[in-house]
């Protein structure tokens, strides 16, 4: 322990001795549930990384398919976060969602109508479709 010498110890009486004893003990226990607590806060920010990736690979794989190597799909990526139009497709992109949910926020969710699509909805709204040149495409 880097508590009081023995020395210094020697010159208290056995009292005062037994006090910082106690306290050097008390401190060294603090300090272990201190590590415990910023291990355990560690290991909740490290599971919660692990559960988003999971989520977003999931998604990823939905729409996009695991046809091709995690090498090749890296190149894929690389090249599409490297063009300039796809970056700003991609801010145009998150701008629409944020106001989406600002606007779903302020009102009040409607029921939608049972009805059946005479075809599969796309996920992509239309005018994003018509954006990447791919609207028309079954």
């Amino acid at each position: 322990m880097a508590g009081v010498s023995d020395k210094k110890l020697g010159s208290l009486t056995a009292e005062a001795a037994n006090r910082v004893k106690e306290i050097e003990s008390k401190m060294e226990q603090m300090k272990k549930q201190q590590q415990t607590i910023i291990n355990a806060d560690m290991d909740k920010q490290r599971k919660q990384r692990t559960h988003r990736l999971i989520q977003k690979g999931s998604l990823d794989e939905q729409f996009y398919g695991n046809e091709d190597s995690p090498e090749k799909y890296g190149r894929l990526l690389k090249l599409m976060f490297g063009d300039v139009n796809f970056l700003n497709f991609l801010k145009q992109c998150r701008a629409r969602i944020d106001t989406e949910d600002q606007k779903a926020s302020t009102t009040a969710p409607e029921t939608p109508a049972n009805t059946s699509p005479a075809r599969k909805a796309s996920p992509m709204p239309d005018d994003i479709l018509d954006t990447l040149g791919c609207h028309n495409i079954d």
